[in-house]
Parts: structure tokens; C-alpha cells; sequence
């Protein structure tokens, strides 16, 4: 009997003394992850262990703490957006290892990103709908007067109809052709995140009334103040903005200061009109009787007798040869607090 107690207080003294050793092999790594150029800390990077499945995320004050791990060397995998990702070779021996972190900033390119009706961002080769986009750095030597010049056979499925001849009358903008025989059939247009009204806004005398065309406001839009225009022609129109953008929807963005040394752009552009005069019939204006003699006198600026005859060209004082100056001049640039 007393061998075997002796037996079982031997056993007892040997895992007593096992126990700590084997406890004393689990250490952890812990330390600090920081910007390598601030020296700020980071919250919420991610930092795994490789060839395990352990892991952690940086908290507040950028610290993070991976238990439960035997002696032997490690390599921690860390990464975060916007930086670059950090691989850092740690040893384990018989205590626990501090390795602060620190990470690089990293300015990425990515892939053009559309954000869809469905709420996530997809890529836009991926994006089962068709955006059509039009940048005006590839149109800058092109003679551009107005928006409508811009879209003008420049993006499949856009069609702009020209104006009826009348003065301030805009150009009439399709997408994909006709949707409705009742309704107006006019695109949506956004710019700079903001809803357009494309009328003119006018009361009777103006263009717009009387079975005439309307104004664009969009071609009072300095083509050379837009950056972009995105054209939205799918379901994905009418799931972003409604059934009204059955018609599509017109994006326009326009141009914003940038970081960096002042940019300076200058551009002008002359040009010419005659409208042609055709000949003014010999007696226009024939008159009869002295009260239109008198008229015409008037007119054409001498005494007109009655049934005298008269061969003058007043239109050619009219229609003279017009000459039509264009100047654009900008400024841009700034810092990280402001642009302009």
C-alpha cells in the first residue's frame, strides 16, 4: 500500500513539473503598427500568421496581440488599404516577442469601379449594362462649341438631332431612339451630382412656344469646363434615378483643382460667318400711293417717288460678314487642404 502511494505522489511531482514547461511554451506576439511617414497609429490592420490559422486586427491605438504560439520562427503577413502589404519574419523562443510594425502608404490603381442599383461596386468590365464615357482630354484639338458637339456621334447609341434654325434653340438628345409616343422622350441629366432642368423656363414669345423647338440649358455648359460625361443606356439608369430615366441618363463632371504646382491653360478660337444674300427683286416694296412712298423713303433712306423704279440691296447692310472670338483661360492646382 505504501508503495503504491509513493507511486502516485511520484507521479503527481512529475506532471507538476511538466505542466509549466509545457505552458511556458505558448508565448505571443504584440506590438505596434504605425505609418512609416506620421508616425501615426494605424487602426484596423489585419495581421495573420502564416501557415496557421491565427490572426488579429490592430485596435485604437494600433496595437495588436497573437497568443497561443509555440517556439519556432514566424512570418507575419499585414496588410491594410491604401498601404503596402508588410511581411515580417519573427522568433518565438521562451518568451514573448514585441515587434512594432510599421507601413508603408501606397497610392494604388485600381480598376474603374461603377457603383450599380444593387448597392455593391462592380467593375466595369464586369458591369452587365452599358455605361458609355467620354473624356474631353481625347476631343481637346476638335472644334467643340457646345455640349451637343460633344456627344455628337462620339458614343454608340447617342443621337443628337440639330436645332430648327431658330435663334437659342438647342439640339434634341436621344438614347437608344424614341421610348414613348406620348411622353417626352429627353434623357435625364446629372452634373456634378445635381438634377438639370434642360427647358428654358420661358412664357410665350420665346423659343419653345408656338410649335417651335426649345433651349438646352446644357449648351450654356462651357465645353471646356467638363472633365467627363457618362452615359448610363441600361435597366441600371432606371434602377439608380427611376422610372423616369427610362430614357437614359446623362452624367456630366466637370473639372476640379488637383494637388500640385499651378497648371495654366490657355485656348482661343476665331471664326468666321456669311450668310448668303440672294438678289432683292428690282421694285420690292413697289408702292402706288405717296403713304408708301413715304414708307419706303424711309427704307431705303432717300425720297422714293411713286412708281419709281428701284433697284437696292438693304439686306447687304444687314448680313455682314460676322466674326466670332472664343477665349478660354484657367488656373489650377493646390494643396492637401485645398484645391482650386
Amino acid at each position: 500500500m505504501k508503495s503504491r502511494f509513493k507511486q502516485l505522489k511520484l507521479n503527481a511531482l512529475i506532471w507538476a513539473l511538466i505542466i509549466p514547461v509545457i505552458s511556458f511554451a505558448q508565448q505571443s506576439i504584440s506590438g505596434t503598427i504605425t505609418d512609416a511617414d506620421t508616425g501615426e497609429p494605424l487602426l484596423g490592420v489585419t495581421v495573420l500568421v502564416q501557415g496557421t490559422n491565427k490572426g488579429t486586427v490592430s485596435d485604437f491605438d494600433g496595437n495588436y496581440f497573437i497568443n497561443n504560439l509555440d517556439a519556432g520562427d514566424y512570418v507575419l503577413e499585414v496588410s491594410y488599404t491604401g498601404y503596402s502589404k508588410l511581411s515580417q519574419n519573427v522568433s518565438v523562443g521562451s518568451s514573448d516577442v514585441t515587434q512594432d510594425l510599421q507601413m508603408s502608404f501606397s497610392a494604388s490603381e485600381l480598376d474603374e469601379i461603377v457603383v450599380t442599383g444593387t448597392g455593391a461596386p462592380v467593375a466595369k468590365k464586369q458591369l452587365g449594362n452599358s455605361i458609355g464615357s467620354i473624356t474631353t482630354a481625347s476631343l481637346e484639338k476638335l472644334p467643340i462649341n457646345s455640349f451637343s458637339d460633344l456627344l455628337a456621334g462620339r458614343e454608340p447609341g447617342i443621337v443628337a438631332f440639330p436645332s430648327g434654325g431658330l435663334t437659342g434653340e438647342g439640339a434634341q438628345i436621344r438614347i437608344r431612339g424614341n421610348a414613348s409616343l406620348s411622353q417626352l422622350n429627353e434623357p435625364i441629366v446629372i452634373v456634378d451630382g445635381i438634377r438639370v432642368d434642360r427647358g428654358g423656363g420661358f412664357g410665350g414669345g420665346f423659343v419653345g412656344s408656338g410649335g417651335g423647338g426649345s433651349t438646352s440649358r446644357l449648351d450654356d455648359i462651357n465645353p471646356e469646363s467638363i472633365e467627363r460625361v457618362e452615359i448610363l443606356k441600361g435597366a441600371s439608369a432606371a434602377t439608380l434615378f427611376g422610372t423616369e430615366a427610362s430614357n437614359g441618363v446623362i452624367q456630366i463632371f466637370t473639372k476640379k483643382g488637383q494637388t500640385g504646382a499651378p497648371r495654366f491653360s490657355f485656348k482661343a478660337t476665331q471664326g468666321f460667318i456669311n450668310y448668303p444674300i440672294g438678289a432683292v427683286p428690282d421694285n420690292t416694296g413697289w408702292t402706288g400711293s405717296a403713304d408708301k412712298a413715304a414708307e419706303l423713303s424711309q427704307f431705303y433712306g432717300y425720297t422714293v417717288r411713286p412708281y419709281e423704279l428701284i433697284s437696292f440691296n438693304a439686306l447687304e447692310d444687314l448680313y455682314e460678314t460676322g466674326v466670332q472670338n472664343t477665349v478660354n483661360a484657367n488656373v489650377s492646382g493646390g494643396n492637401e487642404l485645398i484645391t482650386y
